[in-house]
């Protein structure tokens, strides 16, 4: 049971370590991603220094990653939940703490809706109906997106009432949220400036 937990976080940990985004960059703009815009690999920063097709292969292949790994190991190779749920940890901390890109990825927030999507579709679909409004209401991408992974979790305890699936859940939303914590202080430094004009 150690050995069959052991490789299976360590293979969803390096399932995580896949960089598309810095992939495209090099292949498609001859550039290192990691040392432009935020340095992120992730799909915004692709976006913000590519263009839209950069953005959506990033995107879907950072959401594949997530998906990919929880299908094969809820359905394939192992029964129990509470590794199965674990193994979406480990896909998240692979991607935004790649050790093939030398600790340098995402935010997790394509492999966090990957997991969410095979773990509890509803959820899912619903955060990404509620995005926009909350995206609205702050009057900014980031905000909105990041809001509704903060509500992940409890929207997961009230659909499920399962204790552990909400515990992991919170887990790979606190990594998603804490990966946008330069974000989150450039936004509150332009809101502070804003007030003090």
């Amino acid at each position: 049971m150690l050995l069959e937990t052991t490789i299976l976080l360590i293979f969803s940990y390096l399932m995580g370590n896949f960089p598309s985004g810095f992939l495209y960059a090099k292949t498609f703009q001859k550039t290192d991603i990691r040392t432009i815009g935020s340095g992120s690999t992730g799909a915004m920063n692709v976006y913000r220094n590519t263009n839209k097709t950069g953005f959506f292969i990033t995107f879907l292949s950072d959401i594949l990653k997530g998906s990919i790994v929880i299908f094969l190991v809820s359905k394939l190779l192992s029964s129990s939940e509470v590794l199965t749920g674990f193994c979406g940890t480990f896909v998240i901390l692979g991607h935004i703490y790649p050790i093939l890109m030398k600790f340098k990825g995402g935010k997790g927030l394509g492999p966090f809706l990957g997991v969410m999507l095979i773990s509890n579709w509803i959820i899912s679909v619903l955060g990404l109906i509620i995005i926009p409004i909350t995206s609205i209401i702050f009057r900014n991408s980031t905000l909105g997106v990041l809001f509704v992974v903060f509500l992940t979790p409890f929207g997961t305890f009230l659909y499920s009432k399962n204790l552990i699936d909400t515990l992991v859940v919170a887990v790979n939303a606190i990594l998603v949220i804490f990966a946008h914590r330069n974000n989150l202080k450039e936004i509150l430094k332009f809101k502070n400036s804003e007030y003090n004009i």
